[in-house]
């Protein structure tokens, strides 16, 4: 130890007269909680005088007593805790201590720190079969950030129980670790969290075969073509039959305004209007299906699907009909 008991009760003493003035009681206490701590530290009693150190701390802040809390949790082996207030002791100013003691004290926090980062135990992680940033990692039950293991924490030594998780599933390792172990610890997921899973169809609700889908839709394309071929036929039918009536009507001189007007009642008349309008009805309603079926074939071709954003459609009106396509 490179405070002397003669230089530690200096510092213990806080330095002057005027510090007691200033609150004689608080300080007069921490003088006791000071020198009962050096007492049990000299006697290896580390747990009182961590508890008597931290006492006195609770009152001033000074660098000595951070760094004699340091030293016992160093003794206790509480690696972690103790360069934690190393740490501590560097960043406190004199308070009511002397300078001279105060300024030694942070000198010596900061080499004994550098000297239990190298003796320290320290833990280092690795993932497998999940992304790393969707793991998190419990070190005896406290959350640790993930950044901190992958790069190598500081463990004091003993034996840890580290638990990695993701999603639902859970991995844990207990490790013992000794003074200077370095150790990385590999979790490897082998299968694929809740989050990433695939979802599963239950065999009676399995989705229709892209194939079996296909196959119906081209069965619907042949009956649309069929439909309108047949409409067709009947359309030509009947367009011969009619221009055969105009024929008649023309030679038997009945084909005029006077004979054969739009709102005529004549038999010959009327039968030459009605063939007029079938054959008109069926052109159109075979043009429809023939469309209907040729798109119906599109859709069921091999590949459609990687086509999705061309569309292509049939429509119907009294005066025309066709295919529309989107690209």
């Amino acid at each position: 130890m490179k405070f002397s008991r003669a230089r530690v009760l200096v510092f213990l003493t806080l330095s002057s007269s005027i510090a007691f003035a200033q609150a004689e009681n608080s300080l007069a206490t921490a003088y006791q909680f000071s020198a009962d701590g050096l007492l049990a530290f000299d006697e290896n009693r580390y747990e009182e005088a961590l508890r008597k150190f931290s006492s006195a701390y609770a009152v001033v802040k000074l660098p000595t007593l951070a760094l004699f809390m340091a030293r016992a949790q160093v003794k206790l082996g509480h690696y972690t805790e103790a360069s934690q207030l190393y740490t501590e002791a560097l960043a406190l100013d004199d308070g009511p201590g002397s300078h001279d003691v105060q300024e030694k004290a942070r000198h010596e926090a900061g080499e004994e720190r550098e000297a239990l980062t190298i003796r320290a135990p320290k833990l280092r992680v690795q993932v497998q079969g999940a992304p790393v940033q969707d793991v998190t990692f419990q070190v005896d039950g406290k959350g640790v950030p993930t950044s901190a293991l992958l790069e190598g924490r500081m463990v004091n030594p003993g034996v840890h129980t580290i638990v990695a998780s993701c999603g639902n599933q859970s991995l844990n390792k207990v490790e013992a670790f000794s003074d200077e172990s370095r150790k990385t610890l590999v979790f490897a997921f082998t299968a694929p969290p809740e989050r990433f899973a695939v979802p599963y169809n239950p065999p009676d609700q399995q989705p229709p075969r892209p194939q079996e889908e296909s196959s119906a839709v081209r069965r619907a394309a042949w009956v649309s073509l069929g439909v309108g071929g047949a409409a067709l036929a009947f359309s030509g039918t009947t367009a011969i039959w009619a221009w055969t009536k105009h024929r008649e009507l023309d030679q038997a001189g009945k084909w005029d305004v006077n004979h054969c007007p739009p709102g005529g009642a004549g038999g010959d008349c009327r039968e030459y209007r009605t063939l007029r309008t079938l054959s008109t009805i069926g052109f159109y309603t075979g043009l429809a299906g023939a469309a209907t079926g040729v798109v119906l074939f599109l859709a069921s071709s091999p590949g459609a699907e990687t086509q999705s954003k061309q569309h292509i459609s049939a429509y119907l009106s009294p005066t025309s009909a066709g295919l529309t396509c989107t690209f």
